[in-house]
């Protein structure tokens, strides 16, 4: 898909299907990322909401990269890192 084409994109993925109110699609989405920077506090590397349809990561050192979902967020988050991450492993 081209640049243009993902951004026109709605962002809506089977994690929303549940739900068509708009607030509450964004509130699920900011109690996903919560727990996403809760995941990655240790890697040092942070994630913030693009536009409600993707993911900006960045690293330590300043490396940044755009992801489109969860799933691909956590192989880029180890490589930013430079260390394993186990998104089912809550820090305590």
């Amino acid at each position: 898909m081209c640049g243009l084409c993902g951004m026109l994109d709605d962002g809506r993925r089977w994690l929303d299907a549940a739900t068509l109110d708009r607030a509450a699609l964004r509130r699920e989405r900011m109690l996903r990322l919560a727990i996403v920077r809760r995941v990655l506090a240790a890697s040092r590397v942070t994630v913030d909401d693009f536009e409600g349809t993707r993911f900006v990561l960045r690293s330590p050192t300043g490396a940044t990269e755009i992801v489109d979902n969860l799933f691909d967020l956590w192989g880029r988050a180890e490589k930013l890192g430079k260390r394993r991450i186990d998104p089912l492993e809550l820090p305590g």
